[in-house]
């Protein structure tokens, strides 16, 4: 009887970590995808000429969209 109980509660911890381990794979991938969002939107910042609107969507739409992406990353990678 014991066995069962054991091994219930060793698959029980198995599964816990794949969770665990899944959910901070993906919490690196959105990191990493958040940052290169912030890279491309300081790019185009830079090198893009661009009139006064398109100029504001660049710089606050895509650095907000990277901003975010990265501290949900976060969240999931360390959470």
């Amino acid at each position: 009887m014991e066995n069962i109980e054991t091994n219930l509660q060793t698959e029980e911890e198995i599964s816990r970590k794949e969770i665990l381990i899944s959910k901070t794979q993906k919490g690196f991938k959105i990191i990493l995808w958040g940052a290169l969002t912030l890279l491309v939107s300081g790019l185009i910042a830079l090198f893009a000429p661009m009139s006064q609107s398109g100029f504001e969507i660049v710089m606050y739409g895509f650095t907000s969209l990277g901003s975010t992406m990265i501290i949900y990353g976060l969240y999931l990678a360390i959470g």
